[in-house]
């Protein structure tokens, strides 16, 4: 449990003669116990050194020397329920703290005395028994946000947090765009990346943007008429905002045909015979008969 230097000393008679007890592993906080000539001695300790010195030699000195260990007791660190660490620690001694543990997408928070990591264990302690040591780690947390895709005004969900290895479920809100419909979330705004419907599971671990994705609409368009009255239409179906001509004549004895969009808030008229139309619509072309007058002579 010690070494002793020098091992070997001639001394002079009436001299004085120092010598060291080192302690070994295992005995750092043990103290020597050190007969000379059946005298005890005390020495002057150095952390694990303890220096002695006898005086005023007249004859060979008998020294006896001996270290009583003290107990010691295990420390064991428990990382994600598997040991990460164990080390034994004399009584009274300090536990020293190991490397930090490192878990992919989890943060290390300390060393703790129970499971549910509430206590942190106190470093400075001094070591009485036998203690278990548990990791805490937070999961990283990572930033889900939801883009309009559009220049134009459209609310969409709020950001979502998620946590590492844990399936979040996206928002369940719907947005909604005048002339579009709208066809989930992708992780490109051109729709080529993953896609995700409102309400799905996310379970990627990283930060993410999803992209709204639009389909325009598209609208029947027809033309209804009178009496007396031919027209054309330039499409029977059109896109949102997308625009049709309507052509419509009359014919002899009637006059300038009417057209009339039903619903009007569905077609906005752009120039002559050309609409802008926004929603389903039927064009309905009417015309009156002409009075006929009888001129006598």
């Amino acid at each position: 449990g010690y070494s002793v230097s020098p091992k070997n000393a001639v001394v002079e008679s009436g001299e004085n003669f120092t010598f060291t007890v080192t302690l070994s592993d295992g005995y750092k906080t043990a103290t020597p116990v050190v007969f000379v000539n059946g005298q005890e001695m005390s020495g002057v300790k150095n952390e694990d050194v303890f220096t002695y010195t006898v005086s005023d030699t007249t004859a060979q000195p008998v020294i006896s020397i001996s270290v009583v260990p003290k107990p010691q007791y295990t420390v064991t660190y428990i990382s994600n329920g598997s040991i990460y660490s164990i080390s034994t620690v004399e009584e009274n001694a300090k536990a020293s703290q190991p490397s930090a543990p490192e878990r992919y997408g989890y943060t290390f928070g300390g060393w703790y005395t129970d499971r549910n990591c509430t206590s942190l264990y106190d470093f400075q302690a001094e070591i009485t028994n036998a203690v278990t040591l548990y990791a805490k780690w937070t999961a990283n947390t990572y930033a889900v946000e939801y883009n309009k895709n559009t220049t134009e005004d459209v609310s969409v969900p709020n950001e979502q947090t998620k946590e590492h290895d844990t399936v979040l479920i996206l928002s369940s809100v719907i947005p909604s765009r005048v002339g579009y419909t709208f066809a989930g979330w992708n992780t490109r705004a051109d729709g080529s990346g993953t896609s995700y419907g409102a309400g799905s599971e996310l379970s990627v671990n990283s930060n993410i943007t999803l992209y709204a994705q639009w389909k325009i609409n598209r609208y029947t368009v027809t033309l209804i008429t009178g009496e007396g009255v031919t027209g054309t239409l330039s499409a029977n179906e059109a896109a949102h905002n997308e625009t049709v001509t309507v052509i419509a004549a009359s014919g002899n004895g009637y006059n300038p045909p009417v057209i009339t969009a039903v619903p009007r808030e569905n077609a906005e008229l752009v120039s002559e015979g050309i609409y802008k139309i926004i929603g389903p619509v039927s064009f309905v072309a009417v015309a009156e008969t002409k009075t006929i007058y009888t001129a006598s002579f």
